[in-house]
């Protein structure tokens, strides 16, 4: 039998038994693509999101008044003024103690900072996704910055 001796709604009911594997296999393709694209979409302005907020948490959880810890670049940059305070002190309910708890500086990291003494090097510490750099002035105190 050719082309020619099918009626025409055979013919387009021939077309369509025969193309529907084909379309049905790029429906499935297409939307599976679609899904997994914007599951990672998801998956990525979340975890964006909560970084950004996350030096914005440790500032209202650790200095709400806004007087020690002052938060930049749309984010991404905490830093920590201690005015000359009681800066080894990383007890509880310090500024610096808050801070370095909410960021989940290793105990090393804890130390370094602790143990600081009055210097004009700076001294530097990376953990996790953070970099923190510190100074210790005379009058100035402790004064840390934490990027990511």
């Amino acid at each position: 039998m050719t082309h020619s001796d099918y009626k025409p709604s055979e013919v387009l009911l021939l077309e369509t038994e025969e193309t529907k594997p084909v379309r049905k296999g790029l429906i499935i393709i297409l939307t599976t693509l679609t899904v997994v694209a914007l599951v990672a979409l998801g998956f990525f302005l979340s975890y964006t999101k909560v970084e950004t907020a996350t030096f914005y948490k440790v500032q209202s959880l650790c200095d709400p008044a806004k007087s020690r810890l002052t938060v930049g670049d749309d984010g991404n940059t905490l830093v920590l003024n201690s005015w000359g305070g009681d800066y080894n002190a990383v007890g509880d309910g310090t500024v610096l103690a808050c801070t370095l708890t909410a960021l989940q500086a290793p105990d090393a990291v804890v130390s370094q900072v602790s143990l600081a003494r009055e210097s004009d090097e700076p001294q530097k510490a990376s953990w996790g996704t953070y970099s923190a750099s510190w100074v210790v002035g005379a009058t100035s105190g402790l004064d840390m910055i934490v990027v990511r």
